[in-house]
C-alpha cells in the first residue's frame, strides 16, 4: 500500500505561468489546462484516502476549485479573442491567494502525507460479514442479524455475549478481532491528525495491526 506525498516542488509544477499584463494566448491556456489536469488528477488521488487535517482538505479544495475557474476563463476569453488581462487578473489573484494557503499547509507539514488503508476497511468489512453470519448461524435462532449495529446491540449484552463466548467461539473470536482492529484504526487516524505524527506510536499500532490482522491484508503506516 503506497504512501502518497504531495510537495512544494508538486505544487511548484500546479501553477500557471501567468502574470499581471500578460496577453492571454493559446499557450498561456494550454499550460493551465496541463496544470490543472496535473494537479486535480493528484488532488483525486488525495482526496480518495485523505486522512489528515481539516485545514488540509480545505486548501486543497480550494486551490483545485479555484484553478479550475482560471482555467474556465482563460479558455474563454481566448474563445472570443480577448487578449488583455485584466479580465483575468482577478480570477489569477485569487488562484495566487489559494496557492499560498496550500504552500503555508504544505511547509508546515513538510509535505501532505496520506495512508491508504482501504485494504484494512475493507478487511474490517469482511470480518464485520463474518461476525454477522456467524451471529446468523448461532443457536440463538430467535434473531436475525442484518447489520453489524444489530449484532453490536446484543454482543453488549452480557447474557448474551458470555452464551456465546462459550458456546460460539468462532463468533467470538471474530467478534474480538472486529473491536480490536476498530480500536487500533480509530488510534491510528487520530495519530495522522496529529501535526506531527509520532513515528514511534505509529510503528506500534503498525505491529498491533499485524498482529490483528495476522497477514490478511498488507498495509503501511506513513506519519
Amino acid at each position: 500500500m503506497a504512501k502518497i506525498d504531495f510537495t512544494i516542488t508538486d505544487l511548484r509544477s500546479a501553477m500557471p505561468k501567468y502574470e499581471e499584463g500578460q496577453e492571454v494566448t493559446t499557450e498561456v491556456l494550454h499550460h493551465a489546462e496541463n496544470v490543472y489536469h496535473f494537479f486535480h488528477d493528484r488532488y483525486l488521488k488525495l482526496e480518495e484516502d485523505l486522512i489528515t487535517h481539516d485545514e488540509v482538505s480545505d486548501a486543497l479544495i480550494n486551490y483545485d476549485e479555484s484553478l479550475e475557474v482560471f482555467v474556465n476563463e482563460t479558455k474563454a476569453m481566448v474563445r472570443y479573442g480577448k487578449t488583455a488581462s485584466q479580465g483575468l487578473y482577478s480570477y489569477y489573484l485569487d488562484l495566487l491567494e489559494n496557492y499560498n494557503e496550500l504552500r503555508a499547509v504544505i511547509n508546515s507539514r513538510e509535505s501532505i502525507s496520506i495512508v491508504n488503508i482501504k485494504a484494512l476497511e475493507n478487511y474490517k468489512l469482511v470480518l464485520e460479514k463474518k461476525v454477522i453470519a456467524e451471529a446468523n448461524d448461532s443457536i440463538f435462532n430467535e434473531y436475525r442479524f442484518e447489520t453489524i449495529e444489530d449484532v453490536r446491540e446484543k454482543i453488549y449484552d452480557d447474557a448474551h455475549y458470555n452464551r456465546w463466548e462459550y458456546s460460539r467461539k468462532d463468533l467470538a473470536r471474530a467478534w474480538n478481532q472486529l473491536e480490536e482492529l476498530t480500536g487500533i484504526m480509530i488510534e491510528v487516524r487520530e495519530e495522522l491528525n496529529t501535526r506531527q505524527p509520532d513515528e514511534e506510536k505509529l510503528t506500534v499500532l503498525q505491529d498491533e495491526l499485524n498482529d490483528v490482522v495476522s497477514g490478511n491484508v498488507s498495509f503501511i503506516i506513513n506519519g
